[in-house]
C-alpha cells in the first residue's frame, strides 16, 4: 500500500501545467485582420486572448500579461460585448523589451496584467481587450505572455506574438 501511495505521490509531484495560448480579433473577417471604416480617424478594436491548461496539474497564481504598443489608446480588458470591466487596472509601462511591427520598426510597450488565481485543465480562460487605434497604423503588435511556477521548471513563461493587420472596409486583402 505504501509503494502506491508513494507512487501516486511522486506523479503529482512531477505533473506539470502547460499553456497553450490563441490570440484573434474580434467581429473581423480574419483572426488578424480588422477592418477600419472608410473615412475613419481612429477606429476602436478588440481582441480574444484565450488560455488554455493542456498539462497534468491545474496552474496556480498565473500571471497573464497582454503587451502591446505604448502609442495605443485607451488598451483595457473588457467585457466580451466591449463594455468597461469593474476590476479594471491601466496599463502599466513596460521599457525593458521592444516589439516589432509588420514593417520591422520597433515601438515601446505597455502592458495589461491579469491575475488568475487557478488555470484548470478542463476549461478555457478568455479575456477580451479594447483599444482605440489612432489613424495611419497599417498593423498593431501584440505579444500574450503567461507565467506560473507550476509550469515545468525550464519554462519560465509561455509567449505568443501576434500582429494585427488593419484596412479600410472594402480593400482588397493584402499579405
Amino acid at each position: 500500500m505504501a509503494s502506491k501511495e508513494h507512487a501516486e505521490f511522486m506523479r503529482e509531484l512531477r505533473a506539470r501545467a502547460h499553456f497553450e495560448v490563441r490570440v484573434r480579433a474580434l467581429n473581423a473577417p480574419e483572426e488578424d485582420l480588422l477592418e477600419r471604416p472608410r473615412g475613419a480617424l481612429r477606429t476602436f478594436g478588440m481582441i480574444e486572448v484565450g488560455l488554455k491548461n493542456t498539462g497534468d496539474r491545474a496552474a496556480r497564481h498565473t500571471v497573464l500579461n497582454l503587451v502591446a504598443p505604448s502609442w495605443l489608446e485607451e488598451l483595457s480588458w473588457a467585457e466580451p460585448d466591449g463594455s468597461d470591466r469593474a476590476d479594471v487596472r491601466a496599463p502599466a509601462s513596460t521599457p525593458d523589451e521592444l516589439l516589432l511591427d509588420g514593417q520591422g520598426q520597433e515601438h515601446s510597450r505597455i502592458s495589461l496584467a491579469e491575475i488568475l488565481p487557478l488555470v484548470g485543465r478542463r476549461p478555457a480562460y478568455v479575456r477580451h481587450a479594447r483599444f482605440l487605434l489612432p489613424g495611419g497604423v497599417e498593423t498593431v503588435p501584440f505579444r500574450v505572455v503567461a507565467q506560473s511556477d507550476d509550469l515545468p521548471d525550464e519554462v519560465f513563461e509561455v509567449r505568443k506574438d501576434f500582429l494585427l493587420r488593419l484596412r479600410h472596409s472594402g480593400d482588397a486583402t493584402h499579405d
